[in-house]
């Protein structure tokens, strides 16, 4: 029956886009859910906030510079590059932050600068403020170590980076998603139906018409036989009688 269905006009097509539904529907569920949590303020913050799927928010004033850019491929082609740096949490904490949108990155690296301006008493303070609103991931283990080799590159002790680097980074995105994910994964839910139920009503006509009428098949094999018996018959042996006649 599996095989029945695979044949028909839009099988293959309806279960690809019932997956891309049912993705599209638990995107859009969990960005709604992001969009109504409450972020937490970056400027007051403590280092122990700093988990897994945390919103922050606030305004960025010092960054310690980029440890990491990460390149997202496809089809052997980048497709967009993630910009890593260096930001100050809570109280003593350090953290990353990803972007990546170039006037955010720009705003970024010009703020980098004013930092260490700020570090060697050139200036008293930065001019560039970068407002943000990210969600909180966890660094795989490379990215952790270009992490911490960047805070050795710059004078942090092994000491310092056990006690203050945290393993976390927030990454900056777009919020307010959620409905509009969720309402084209519904739209494409129903689509990808419709064409399932267009499908099974196609599975029903091949096994109508790959099915054997058992009565049709009786008279053809008697048929056959009756045949096969009329044309094998002995023919009639002439008699003395029947040469007389000629």
């Amino acid at each position: 029956m599996i095989k029945l269905f695979l044949k028909t006009r839009f099988a293959n097509v309806a279960l690809l886009i019932f997956a891309m539904s049912l993705i599209f529907l638990v995107l859009g569920v969990m960005e709604i859910i992001d969009d109504n949590t409450k972020p937490i303020d970056y400027s007051t913050m403590t280092e122990s906030q700093l988990e897994e799927g945390a919103i922050i928010e606030g305004d960025l004033k010092f960054n310690l510079g980029r440890y990491e850019e990460i390149e997202h491929t496809r089809n052997g082609s980048v497709e967009s590059v993630d910009y890593c740096y260096v930001i100050p949490v809570g109280q003593s904490g350090y953290a990353g932050i990803l972007s990546n949108v170039s006037d955010v990155v720009s705003d970024l690296d010009k703020q980098t600068e004013e930092t260490y301006k700020v570090l060697n008493g050139d200036v008293d303070s930065t001019q560039t403020v970068v407002h943000f609103k990210g969600k909180v991931v966890e660094m795989k283990d490379e990215d952790y170590n270009y992490f911490c080799d960047y805070l050795k590159n710059i004078g942090f002790s092994d000491k310092e980076i056990n006690e203050l680097g945290c393993r976390y980074y927030i990454q900056i995105r777009k919020f307010n998603q959620g409905v509009t994910m969720t309402v084209v994964g519904a739209v494409i839910f129903i689509i990808s139906i419709v064409l399932i139920l267009i499908s099974i009503r196609d599975m029903k006509k091949l096994m109508k018409t790959s099915s054997v009428d058992p009565y049709a098949e009786s008279n053809v094999s008697t048929n056959t036989e009756s045949t096969v018996s009329a044309n094998t018959e002995t023919p009639a042996i002439p008699t003395p009688e029947d040469f007389n006649d000629r």
